[in-house]
């Protein structure tokens, strides 16, 4: 590097003036190296690290780093349970037609006898963990629950529906790890002419919902 002297042009340099005048040329071509060393591990460093090194500022790279970008991959298609506004979502496990026999209804004969009652249960759970584990110690024991609502009905003895129904839902908000549960309660036969008739009742709080 000879700091861009054109040697053709000047001839050769001779004598003390021309040995000064080396001695000048060779400082300024390592000056010039070493701004430009400078600036290069300057540069290399504001790759690796998304920010200007020289100023301490950030420089302007809004996208995610590289190590999160592994993160988000390694996490892929992992349910969260979470929506897309970051709140939880409620997932629902539900029973479907679970028929019991019980005694309810009003009349002096009604308390005589046994009637089938069909009911629906709808449970909000988190399912996620379970969703990415695979494992059923990470849910809701839905079969627990039939359990534990058929020999509660079968054992009961009400008057109104509206009270089964009301017992139910509290029943699974005390003894499971639910948030929320909707409960249809249907006495069929109950009324001539129509399939059923009956309760239907949601009790607890969904997630994010606000309290009244």
């Amino acid at each position: 590097h000879d700091g861009g002297i054109d040697h053709h042009r000047i001839g050769p340099v001779r004598g003390r003036a021309g040995q000064a005048l080396c001695r000048g040329v060779r400082r300024a071509c390592a000056c010039a190296l070493a701004t430009e060393q400078v600036e290069f591990r300057a540069a290399a460093s504001e790759r690796r690290t998304g920010t200007d090194a020289r100023a301490g500022a950030p420089a302007g790279r809004s996208g995610p780093t590289r190590r999160a970008r592994r993160a988000r991959g390694a996490n892929a298609g992992k349910p969260t349970g979470r929506g897309r506004t970051g709140e939880r979502t409620l997932d629902i496990i539900f029973i479907e037609a679970l028929r019991v026999e019980t005694v309810i209804g009003v009349y002096d004969w009604e308390r005589r006898i046994r009637q089938p009652v069909v009911i629906d249960l709808e449970m909000g759970a988190d399912v996620a963990r379970a969703a990415a584990n695979d494992d059923v110690a990470d849910t809701l024991d839905y079969k627990a629950v039939s359990k534990r609502v058929q020999q509660f009905v079968g054992e009961s003895s009400f008057l109104l529906v509206e009270t089964l129904t009301e017992r139910i839902a509290a029943l699974v908000l005390d003894e499971f790890p639910v948030p929320w549960v909707r409960v249809r309660l249907n006495k069929v036969g109950a009324l001539r002419g129509a399939a059923g008739v009956g309760i239907v009742v949601e009790r607890g709080r969904k997630p994010g919902e606000k309290s009244a």
